[in-house]
């Protein structure tokens, strides 16, 4: 992960690498790269973000 500076303030970068094993086509590799791209907590990660907290006993949430 790196810290990057942007337009809006800092961006986190998060970075994969995909260790394919066998005798995969070309095909088969850019296929893979495809559905790596679309796994659950990089789509979660791709949208905005908003955090709640709270104390158990409070009713009340802090949103930051």
């Amino acid at each position: 992960m790196q810290n990057l500076d942007g337009p809006k303030g800092r961006i986190d970068r998060f970075e994969k690498v995909l260790d394919l094993k066998g005798n995969l086509s070309n095909e088969q590799k850019h296929r893979l790269l495809e559905i790596a791209s679309k796994c659950r907590v990089h789509k979660i990660l791709d949208t905005p973000q908003e955090f709640a907290t709270k104390l158990l006993e409070d009713e009340d949430w802090t949103v930051h």
